[in-house]
């Protein structure tokens, strides 16, 4: 609705629509786990030469709540990566992947102050999802209040944690590779206590953010671990999935 009001070419994808393929769809995006960016290749027959927007940072720099207020684009996981986990899926499809709200980042303490001043109040409507500044630039485009959203009921982010998340064809590709390889090694178990770790710092980090958020320079005294290849100890077997099955295309 808030596409064709604005006169916009509104165009429906179902989200698992990639699942109906016959090849493995997921094994590119598994290259870089834990393939939350999945759903996006449900849009490949309209994606070639084109650039895609995306709502990436909007909780970050949009929301009024004391949650989202980490300076220079620190984040606590992959869900801030900008889409970088569709990379492998971008270049072979050739599109351009663009988030317009990363561009501000470095104003996001103005930028939130200025969606919780007095002037922003009559777009303000409470809640858990409340956009006082997104909210005004659709009000005053002509969208009436009604269309934009009151509630944050989903996303294009799906994490893919273990073969029970693919499609049929790429369970049963998934189940042959792991016949021929041995992933049981000491790289396995490492991948445990680093995401054990990983977990532990970012408690340590999140709870002392929300003890020292007054003073302005919120604090994380805990190094980042930030587990690009182990998220998730079941996702290391698609990982080395998807690296094998993709890899032949830099050969």
């Amino acid at each position: 609705l808030v596409g064709e009001k604005l006169e916009l070419r509104v165009l429906e994808f179902e989200r698992n629509a990639y699942k109906a393929t016959t090849g493995i769809p997921e094994a590119e995006f598994c290259v870089t786990p834990p393939a939350s960016d999945i759903q996006i290749a449900s849009m490949e027959p309209i994606l070639p030469g084109r650039i895609l927007l995306t709502g990436r940072y909007g909780d970050d720099i949009l929301s009024l709540g004391e949650r989202y207020s980490s300076l220079n684009l620190a984040q606590e996981g992959q869900a801030g990566m900008s889409g970088s986990l569709m990379n492998e899926f971008r270049l072979r499809v050739g599109f351009q992947q663009f988030p317009p709200l990363f561009t501000g980042w470095q104003h996001l303490r103005t930028v939130q102050q200025l969606g919780r001043s007095s002037e922003m109040k009559p777009w303000s409507i409470g809640g858990d999802y409340d956009r006082p500044l997104a909210r005004r630039i659709l009000e005053e485009a002509g969208v009436p209040r009604s269309y934009f959203g009151s509630h944050k009921m989903g996303g294009a982010h799906l994490n893919l944690t273990g073969a029970r998340d693919l499609c049929p064809t790429s369970q049963a590709d998934f189940k042959d590779f792991l016949a021929d390889v041995d992933l049981s090694g000491t790289n396995h178990i490492s991948a445990r206590v680093l995401y054990r770790l990983h977990r532990l710092t970012r408690w340590i980090n999140r709870n002392s953010v929300r003890m020292t958020r007054f003073t302005g320079r919120p604090l994380r005294p805990a190094p980042r671990l930030n587990p690009r290849y182990w998220p998730i100890p079941a996702t290391t077997p698609l990982f080395h999935w998807g690296f094998q099955r993709t890899r032949d295309r830099y050969r």
